[in-house]
């Protein structure tokens, strides 16, 4: 909108060009003479005859030529007494927000043309695509507070949402003054609002004269003479002012100053709009009443006239509610019939909500109410009550689609008969004509559906969408009205998806739309055979397939791929949508997120680095899967910002992760065997190959917009893409995990249960999935949540369960059973039971030679469908081909022992435990003096190697970790400090023995030599605390050390209370009874003030004997100081024993019930860790034989880097199988993922699809136990019934669809 400066600017232009000029009554001017007596003296117009502000000849004059007063002055004031003169009055009238109501007061019988044209320019040329004519009560307006506040709500967001104009008297009374408020509330209270335009239409005699005379003195350049008071001060006046929170006030003036404006300037202003139309812009008008009185009968009959629908506020009070009672009480539901009310019905609602009215008034307002409700007329007349209805917004555009169906059935018909009355006569313009019809049909459509989503509302769309979807032809006209759908559809679609219309997404999607056409991504003609590239082309035999394939070569050539595509469009679709949250209440999606993404899309790789955690591959860019880049992500997302400007560097080539040649989220070996294969395939197979990739590209392009509607906060359309995810338990678990990362950044406590909610919601729907799978069959459920997903960045949706500590889907049977399997591995699950126990100690005893023989192992399951999995990664299954020679089949069984992580922790168990023993003996027997040490003895030696061993396992652990993206724990305990504590004690054990050791080896000094001792002897202590690992796994044992872990933390909030009470009892007590005794050193300080009164805790209080004593010898001089210091024991007793400690019991306690609520859950993330912890370890990893592993490793990682061209990917292979990870892979060129998402869009997808249609038969139910209300509303009312309210019916929240949509597939055109 303008600023005051174009507003005077136009209207200047405006005047020049004698478009708008003003009234004034000429019957005097402000030269007139009058008497003595008649200063008061009143013309008819309302003015004093003195206070005149026309300056021309006036009637005076024509009388006399003194200009003097008229004796026999007009009593009754008529058109022919004004004259028009320019426009003076023109301004901004400041209100209490920053945007102030522009006036200009204008003759009453100008055109609305310019009028119209001067908003318009004011409104920087857009024009307005609905009014809203909000008119009724004025003075006499009453209304609950509830309904006021919903009702204007509901207008002020239809305007808000629409780009539309609101007109209304302009006066500060009534539902005038109502729109004003709700205005300002609006500005107010959204962070970005829109500009509404509301426009006051009203007279410029209704308002009083304070009002005027403020319009005056406001107006610059107005003549200072002409500012006073027009009317006597002893004058009745009237309270009618300006209500200042329009944005545009036009004031009428035929020369009077009295009398309120009629309709038929508003009627003609949306006349003139509702013409404005061309094909890209269509205006429609609603009038809504709301209350009102008997001349607001003239408001209807206008619309009525032109054909414009109204909508009535049931309750609001008179004229609204006769009509609505008369509407509700005229309408057959059942069969959809109106009828005119009778007489009596009409006067007897008349008399109740207008007792003042005589009869005669009651029998013109009873014709003319009557012809107003004719049946012609009831399809523009629409009731809107609110404890029924879901709003005001809806209701209105209900309206509008209403009333545009109804013409089209009435042009339909009406063709329809002259069709059949020219059937014989052919016309040569009739084809032209019917074409142009359908041309302006289509485009009032999509003018429509554009309103439609704007405003939210699918019901109005659906009809016109269900009707172009039933077009089937395939000519040449027909496809190219298909393609002007489509072009509408694109525009409605991607707009659907800014403004957050989840509704209409669903539609596009279920009825079979295909996305990357919906959002315009072009498929690229692919070669014949796939992957061919430009060179190859030029190969005599390709040349002849793809020639004679009819490709167009310069469009393969030079068209971008539909990976590039789908980055441009979504990296387009970020920014719009932050342009929208600029609009609205969604700031706080920039602090969160980050600012919007402008440059390239790789950066999304760097917010799911950061959001969903480092284990995820980088699903944008295979560059970001380089060490240098990945180092800098992480250390930019979870420790400081400035390796950020490192990220955009070029990482070396040997720094890359395997799969080196990562495209997206395929790994090396099934690129290079598809390679292979696409180069091996003919033009035949090309068909079948460019399906798969179209599928792969839309697969890709729904979880773009799905991680794309979690990232902006919309968690309806999220639920609403979920359905469509060809990885639902893994989709909503990174949703859930993007939420929680979201509450814990929130810095506003509503913002953190909101997302939290979202959260829990998220991962219940995940939980709920897993659930589904793993009532159809177990098997495959289990290998759900371990396999491997491409499509999310190869994470496993147990990582993310774990890392995001997903309660939910942790605490199911499924994720239980699932470690169990892996638990065992290829051993039988029945090696858990009891009676196993003495077969599986022999086997340990015996390092498994007699494991094949006494254990149990899997069998082959025949009646499953076959899987292929890697040997890379997780495969518990036995073999489906058993062997038949004994000694092969020994062998496997041997392997399958030692291979089994229960099997690995048992000698793991055994191999530490000797380890404590050697060290214990080491310690207590053989660890002598450095003088008299010759060669170390061979406890000493077990003991450094096997540290040394443990040490480089966990450094191997860790680059193993990072390496494979396998950190889904690091950092996992949910506390900074916790983590930095429990690092530490991991690293304390490894520090301490080597600093011990240097201390040991570095001199013969005996001090040096016992400093070493005491550390070796601590780093036993840590090394015994560290064979707690053993028992994480256990279910009694694991969550009570968890418990351990939480108190230590509650402990540590303790220390600095502790510390302060003991250091003031210590320095306050020492003062007083051994003043000066204590040298002034650290140890004594600390011997005396501190650790004395430490052991007060424990109840040892040695203070007590020594102040008894004191006090007994009579002679000391410290009897008083021994006292007080008696006194401040007794305190200080009191406070450390009795409270501190009761509370620090207490929240000891609160911490293990927390613990006992989610035992399960504890116990199953531990016992996560600890598993995955024995499944990925090498062979013979048991210190400190794991030093064979090591050497192993060594050699072929120095072997690949020598020959890393020639034996690359099979080191890769090899170390692989060496060195499994946790999830399980399919192998290439199977179908087993696809067979994984086969089974798991077929075990959700009823559940998925219930979640959105649960509210729909709901709103079902509601809406026939509605129509059986309104059924008996003519003979609840014939008997005085008005008490017994209506059936609620209450609409579905926005992203629930709320209506029946055809799945039908769609035409490839679509």
């Amino acid at each position: 909108m303008g600023s005051e400066e174009s507003w005077k600017k136009l209207i200047g232009d405006a005047i020049e060009a004698k478009q708008i000029v003003c009234r004034t009554c000429k019957i005097y001017n402000k030269k007139v003479q009058t008497s003595r007596n008649g200063a008061h003296k009143k013309c008819c117009c309302g003015r004093l005859v003195r206070r005149h502000s026309f300056d021309g000849e006036c009637l005076s004059q024509k009388t006399n030529k003194n200009n003097a007063e008229i004796p026999n002055s007009p009593k009754i004031f008529r058109h022919q007494h004004s004259t028009t003169v320019p426009v003076t009055i023109c301004g901004t009238l400041k209100s209490t927000g920053s945007i102030g109501c522009k006036y200009i007061r204008i003759d009453k019988q100008s055109r609305m043309g310019p009028i119209y044209q001067l908003l318009i320019s004011d409104c920087r040329r857009t024009k307005p695509s609905l009014i809203l004519s909000v008119y009724g009560g004025a003075k006499y307006f009453t209304m609950t507070e509830k309904m006021e506040k919903e009702i204007i709500r509901g207008i002020i967001d239809a305007a808000a949402t629409s780009n539309a104009w609101i007109l209304s008297t302009g006066i500060n009374n009534g539902v005038s003054k109502l729109i004003g408020e709700g205005i300002s509330h609006y500005r107010l209270l959204k962070a970005n609002p829109n500009k509404i335009i509301c426009i006051g239409l009203t007279k410029w005699g209704t308002i009083n004269e304070s009002t005027r005379f403020e319009l005056k003195y406001t107006t610059k350049g107005y003549p200072p003479e002409l500012r006073r008071r027009q009317i006597s001060d002893n004058d009745d006046d009237t309270d009618e002012t300006i209500e200042r929170n329009h944005t545009h006030c036009i004031l009428f003036d035929d020369g009077k100053l009295d009398g309120y404006l009629d309709d038929k300037h508003r009627s003609d202003l949306v006349k003139y709009a509702m013409k404005d139309k061309d094909d890209k812009h269509k205006c429609y008008g609603v009038t809504i009443i709301v209350e009102g009185g008997t001349n607001t009968i003239e408001v209807l009959q206008n619309d009525i006239r032109k054909k414009r629908p109204i909508v009535f506020i049931e309750e609001s009070g008179r004229l609204a509610d006769v009509f609505a009672s008369l509407i509700n009480q005229t309408a057959d539901a059942k069969n959809d019939q109106q009828f005119t009310p009778s007489n009596e019905v009409v006067r007897k609602a008349l008399v109740e909500f207008f007792p003042s009215l005589d009869n005669d008034e009651i029998s013109e307002i009873t014709e003319r109410i009557q012809k107003i409700l004719v049946k012609k007329n009831r399809h523009l007349l629409y009731v809107f009550r609110m404890d029924r209805d879901k709003s005001v917004a809806e209701t209105i555009f209900k309206a509008i689609f209403t009333i545009k169906n109804k013409k089209n059935e009435i042009n339909d018909s009406s063709e329809q008969k002259d069709e059949e009355q020219n059937e014989s006569n052919d016309s040569s313009g009739q084809e032209d004509e019917e074409q142009n019809q359908d041309k302006q049909y289509a485009e009032d459509e999509d003018i429509l559906l554009d309103l439609a989503s704007q405003w939210n509302y699918f019901d109005g769309a659906l009809s016109i969408l269900k009707k172009r979807q039933k077009i089937k032809s395939n000519n040449k006209e027909i496809k190219g009205i298909k393609e002007k759908y489509m072009t509408c559809y694109k525009k409605l679609f991607r707009d659907s998806l800014i403004e957050n219309h989840p509704v209409f997404v669903e539609y596009f999607l279920a009825a079979g739309f295909d996305p990357l056409k919906l959002l315009g991504i072009q498929r690229v003609e692919h070669f014949p055979a796939a992957g061919v590239g430009p060179i190859e082309l030029f190969g005599i035999r390709h040349v002849e397939h793809f020639l004679a394939a009819a490709f167009d070569p310069l469009k393969r050539i030079c068209t971008k791929n539909v990976e590039e595509q789908r980055h441009e469009k979504l990296l387009k679709l970020y920014q719009d949508t932050f342009a929208e949250i600029n609009k609205s209440n969604g700031s706080y999606i920039k602090e969160l997120f980050g600012e919007p993404i402008r440059e390239t899309i790789e950066t999304l790789d760097i917010k799911l680095n950061r959001f969903i955690g480092s284990f995820i591959e980088a699903i944008y860019s295979k560059e970001y899967n380089t060490y240098t880049k990945r180092i800098c992500i992480d250390l930019t997302n979870y420790v400081c910002s400035c390796c950020n400007s490192a990220i955009n560097d070029n990482a070396s080539k040997n720094s890359q992760v395997f799969p080196k040649y990562n495209k997206d989220t395929q790994s090396q070996d099934q690129q290079n065997n598809k390679k292979d294969l696409r180069k091996k395939n003919d033009i035949e197979d090309s068909g079948e190959n460019n399906n798969t990739e179209n599928l792969l590209e839309k697969n890709k392009l729904l979880r773009d917009l799905f991680l794309w509607s979690v990232f902006m906060d919309m968690p309806e359309m999220a639920k609403i893409l979920l359905i469509h995810q060809q990885s639902r338990i893994c989709a909503a678990l990174i949703a859930s995990a993007i939420f929680k990362q979201y509450s814990k950044k929130s810095l506003t406590v509503d913002l953190k249960e909101k997302f939290q909610i979202q959260a829990d919601d998220f991962g219940k729907y995940a939980a709920d999935f897993i659930n589904d799978c793993y009532k159809y069959n177990e098997r495959s459920a289990c290998e759900l949540l371990l396999r491997q997903v491409p499509l999310f960045g190869n994470i496993t949706c147990m990582q993310i369960a774990i890392s995001s500590e997903n309660i939910q889907l942790v605490g199911t049977a499924c994720f239980d059973q699932t470690l169990t399997q892996v638990w065992y591995n290829q051993l039988s699950m029945t090696n858990n039971q009891t009676l196993t126990r003495p077969a599986q100690f022999l086997s340990i005893i015996t390092f498994g030679l007699l494991a094949p023989c006494i254990i149990s192992y899997r069998e082959n399951e025949s009646n499953t469908q076959e899987i292929s999995l890697s040997s890379k990664g997780i495969n518990y299954y036995a073999d489906r081909e058993p062997t038949k020679n004994a000694f092969k089949k020994y062998w496997i069984h041997f392997c399958y022992f030692h291979g089994s992580p229960f099997i690995r922790m048992c000698y793991h168990f055994i191999s530490y435990i000797w380890f404590l023993l050697v060290f214990s003996y080491m310690m207590l027997y053989h660890l002598d003096s450095p003088d008299t040490l010759g060669i170390p003895h061979w406890t000493e030696i077990y003991v450094i190697i096997t540290v040394s061993t443990m040490f480089c396992e966990e450094i191997r652990k860790l680059t193993h970790e990072y390496k494979y993206r396998m950190v889904e724990r690091w950092g996992s305990t949910g506390s900074t400090i916790l983590t930095i504590s429990t690092n530490i004690f991991y690293i304390a054990p490894y520090l301490l023995f080597y600093l011990g050791l240097i201390f040991r080896y570095t001199g013969y000094d005996d001090k040096i030599f016992t400093a070493g001792r005491i550390i070796w002897a601590f780093d036993l202590e840590l090394w015994y605390l560290s064979s707690l690992k053993f028992v994480v796994a256990l279910k009694h044992v694991g969550p009570r050390l968890f418990m351990l872990k939480n108190m230590l933390r509650d402990l540590a909030a303790f220390f600095y209370i502790i510390f302060i009470a003991i250091a003031a009892y210590g320095v306050v007590s020492r003062a007083l009874i051994l003043y000066r005794q204590i040298p002034f050193t650290g140890s004594d300080i600390l011997r005396e003030i501190f650790y004395e009164p430490y052991w007060f805790i424990y109840g040892d209080v040695s203070d007590k004997d020594l102040l008894d004593q004191i006090i007994s010898d009579g002679t000391q001089s410290l009897i008083a100081e021994a006292t007080a210091t008696h006194v401040l024991l007794a305190f200080h007793m009191l406070f450390i024993n009795i409270l501190i400690l009761n509370l620090l019991i207490a929240v000891f306690t609160d911490t293990i019930d927390k613990v006992k609520e989610n035992t399960e859950f504890y116990w199953r993330y531990q016992r996560y860790s600890f598993i995955r912890e024995y499944f990925e370890q090498p062979p013979c990893a048991y210190p400190p034989l794991i030093i064979v592993s090591h050497i192993i490793l060594l050699i072929r990682y120095i072997y690949s880097k020598l020959c890393c061209k020639r034996t690359e990917v099979k080191y890769y292979t090899e170390s692989i199988t060496l060195l499994r990870n946790f999830k399980m892979i399919a192998e290439p060129n199977t179908l087993t993922s696809d067979h994984w998402d086969a089974f798991e869009y077929a075990a959700t997808h009823n559940y998925a699809r219930s979640k959105i249609d649960k509210q729909m038969q709901d709103l079902s139910q509601k809406v026939t136990e509605s129509l059986q209300w309104m059924k008996d509303t003519i003979a609840r009312v014939k008997m005085n019934d008005r008490n017994k309210e209506p059936l609620l019916l209450t609409s579905t929240t926005v992203g629930v669809s709320n209506i029946s949509i055809s799945t039908q597939p769609i035409e490839n055109s679509y």
